[in-house]
């Protein structure tokens, strides 16, 4: 994982708009990190099994990345367990991230794995 670590105390995570051209307006520093972060992780995961061009939707869209898992994103370097603090940070930042709708997150239940799902803003958004 590439997550911000607690050492990044900043107060400034709020979430900003989607502005002209697909930039992001007024996003908190830790909110950009997550934001990159989550495009690097998308652009490294192996898409879901494509259809062969045959069999593609007439639209021609890009099949989206498989989603992410919240517990694995947030991990150090080296694999270790985040805090509390660093998970809870990560998890808000998500949260800002869905109100937006840049990520779509999806939790089967209570306790569960959190999967991270990606929208075409996340795709398009520049930091």
């Amino acid at each position: 994982g590439d997550y911000v670590k607690d050492d990044d105390e900043e107060e400034d995570g709020g979430a900003g708009e989607e502005g002209l051209h697909g930039k992001v307006t007024e996003q908190g520093e830790r909110t950009k990190k997550v934001i990159v972060m989550l495009q690097k992780c998308f652009a490294q995961e192996p898409e879901k099994s494509r259809p062969s061009a045959s069999k593609a939707g007439a639209s021609g869209e890009a099949i989206a990345p498989k989603p992410l898992e919240f517990h694995k994103i947030i991990k150090g370097s080296a694999g270790e367990k985040p805090s509390k603090h660093t998970a809870a940070v990560a998890f808000f930042e998500l949260l800002g991230l869905q109100a937006k709708g840049m990520v779509h997150l999806e939790q089967s239940e209570a306790f569960g794995k959190i999967s991270i799902g990606q929208t075409p803003l996340l795709l398009k958004a520049k930091v």
